[in-house]
């Protein structure tokens, strides 16, 4: 009956032990130190994720070829427009008023950029031998006739070590702490 009737006399207030380490990370950057083997590994570890894999952009000026032309006659006047080009007028301005590719009229006759494997192998071809601002032969394919101009060649470097050393250095520290 005691205890039942003087329960606060028997209850005491709530404690806890708590022990914890105050950790800082600049504190563990300032003492961090990274060695220069770890640095070339990881040098080594970018270029063999690096795509070095060279990139071509291209327009085009698409001409159909069907019941009202030929494909002797597309040909006859792609050279025709090529010839135009070559007597400075621009390209875009030919694109505008000739291609019939409705899809990249509007866009200077913009294909976008390939590896070597997102154009028609017959694209690809001729992409690889022209220069940048260059003009291709015009080019048959079933139901269509093209010029290309080859707009941007990319051929992609990795960074020298000295030039990306300090970067991989940070890239280190940050996975570290």
């Amino acid at each position: 009956d005691y205890y039942n009737n003087n329960t606060a006399l028997f209850q005491s207030p709530e404690q806890a032990k708590i022990i914890y380490i105050n950790i800082s990370q600049s504190n563990l950057q300032a003492e961090l130190v990274i060695a220069e083997d770890s640095v070339k590994q990881e040098y080594s570890s970018y270029l063999e994720d690096f795509d070095a894999q060279t990139r071509r952009r291209a327009s085009h000026i698409m001409l159909n070829i069907n019941n009202e032309r030929d494909e002797s006659s597309a040909v006859q006047s792609l050279n025709d427009l090529k010839k135009r080009f070559e007597n400075g007028e621009s390209f875009e301005d030919l694109v505008v008023e000739f291609s019939e590719d409705e899809g990249t009229k509007s866009s200077s006759g913009d294909l976008g950029v390939s590896d070597g494997s997102s154009f028609p192998p017959e694209f690809e071809k001729a992409l690889l031998v022209l220069k940048e601002d260059e003009l291709s032969n015009p080019i048959v394919l079933e139901g269509t006739a093209h010029l290309l101009l080859l707009t941007d060649f990319q051929n992609p470097k990795p960074e020298d070590f000295e030039n990306i050393k300090s970067e991989l250095l940070l890239t280190l520290e940050r996975n570290l702490s």
